[in-house]
């Protein structure tokens, strides 16, 4: 059975015509980064480590990072 944990946030900033989504998600190892404007299929990254507390930490990182630049979950 695989453990998943996703994070889901927006960035929307109508005067400036910004309307984005992030989402990550953890999937053992991995992180599946979900990425682009809202509406839109968007991008995907994946990045793997060599740990599963090492991905949890990097993914903490992430997210602290968008929260800081805007992002808000939604």
């Amino acid at each position: 059975m695989e453990n998943k944990k996703k994070t889901y946030l927006e960035y929307i900033d109508e005067t400036k015509n910004i309307n984005k989504f992030w989402e990550i998600t953890i999937e053992e190892s991995k992180l599946i980064i979900h990425y682009g404007r809202i509406g839109t299929k968007g991008n995907i990254k994946e990045k793997t480590f060599s740990s599963n507390d090492e991905t949890i930490k990097e993914a903490n990182k992430a997210i602290a990072s968008k929260i800081k630049k805007g992002y808000q979950q939604n």
